[in-house]
């Protein structure tokens, strides 16, 4: 399997067990916004209650192409602005921001050159 399908597997399988990861609800910890295919890593800054808020981390490609999705990346914590708040929504398990989600745990990035 490519590192892109496994990282969607995790990322569907945490969205399944429909629990709140209490434990990574923490300045510093990582995560990973997405939008349809898109994913885009961040940390996290803050959380209150069932929000969080996270900032863009960068990335570099470190080997291989994202045009043919061969990327491995490096990333390192970004110094953007602040978004939020993600708030938890139990019925599908994800934290939820103007129709974002995120994830926590990992980092992970994909750009789908079809669109």
């Amino acid at each position: 399997m490519t590192n892109e399908i496994t990282e969607a597997l995790e990322i569907a399988n945490t969205a399944a067990r429909n629990e709140k990861p209490l434990d990574l609800m923490q300045a510093g910890t990582a995560g990973t916004t997405w939008h349809y295919s898109d994913r885009h890593p961040v940390t996290v800054t803050r959380a209150s209650g069932c929000s969080v808020w996270v900032k863009d981390d960068a990335w570099k490609v470190v080997s291989g192409s994202e045009i043919d999705g061969s990327a491995s990346y490096e990333y390192s914590a970004g110094n953007g602005s602040e978004r939020g708040p993600f708030r938890w929504n139990a019925k599908r398990g994800v934290f939820i921001c103007k129709g974002e989600k995120l994830t926590l745990g990992s980092r992970s990035r994909y750009y789908d050159p079809h669109f």
